[in-house]
């Protein structure tokens, strides 16, 4: 998997240091303590300095997206994956980095920015874009909805990415409609339809794993 992705990993890093990169270039421009955390009410209430705003913030966001690469790459279930799906795991990780990024040095340069409805807006395209593709998704260990019936039986897993890709792009959609809410109430709603999906589509892989039973079919065997 990463030697067949070689380029897209080694420029999906890239773009993750991106902002590193613009802040080095607008280094003196910047003032010595940086804001890099809002709380739930969209107020700045977390400062660090200029050095771990502009360089260890996308250090670890890169760490961690090489992390994710290594445990994608050790599935061998990975092998004939879709590769749109792989797209996704590396994009991941620099979108969030220039997102990030972006309202870090939007922030320090004096900008005024709704934190919370610019969530808001990633969280829904996210979801959005992960729901068309997640039916392409393959049966496998590492990405998707991991669930005991989904694991145990590949016609379970296509039957709950294909419903469950379509509840996650109808969850994108009402995500995105919260910018409009006042903002202590739109971070509650992303939560609660969050929480939601996630309860809806595990119940109805199981149900389906139910009907599997009822009609005699066997769902035990695990994937290798």
């Amino acid at each position: 998997m990463i030697r067949k992705n070689k380029w897209g990993i080694l420029l999906s890093s890239i773009i993750t240091l991106l902002p590193a990169l613009f802040g080095w270039l607008v280094w003196d421009q910047l003032p010595e303590r940086i804001t890099i955390h809002w709380g739930a009410d969209g107020q700045a209430d977390g400062w660090g300095t200029r050095l771990f705003a502009v360089l260890i913030l996308p250090a670890i966001l890169l760490v961690l997206h090489l992390i994710c690469i290594l445990i994608t790459a050790k599935d061998h279930k990975h092998i004939d994956q879709n590769g749109k799906i792989i797209g996704i795991v590396l994009g991941i990780c620099p979108a969030i980095s220039l997102y990030t990024g972006g309202i870090v040095y939007a922030t320090a340069f004096g900008l005024a920015l709704s934190v919370t409805a610019l969530s808001c807006v990633l969280f829904g395209l996210l979801f959005v874009i992960m729901g068309n593709y997640l039916p392409k998704c393959k049966q496998n260990r590492t990405i998707g909805i991991k669930l005991p019936w989904t694991l145990a039986d590949e016609e379970n897993w296509n039957a709950t990415h294909r419903a469950g890709g379509k509840m996650m792009v109808v969850a994108g959609l009402l995500i995105l409609l919260c910018i409009f809410l006042p903002t202590d109430i739109s971070l509650i709603a992303t939560l609660i339809l969050t929480l939601a999906l996630v309860i809806v589509i595990s119940v109805y892989s199981y149900l389906y794993h139910r009907k599997q039973q009822q009609n005699g079919q066997d769902t035990t065997k695990t994937p290798k």
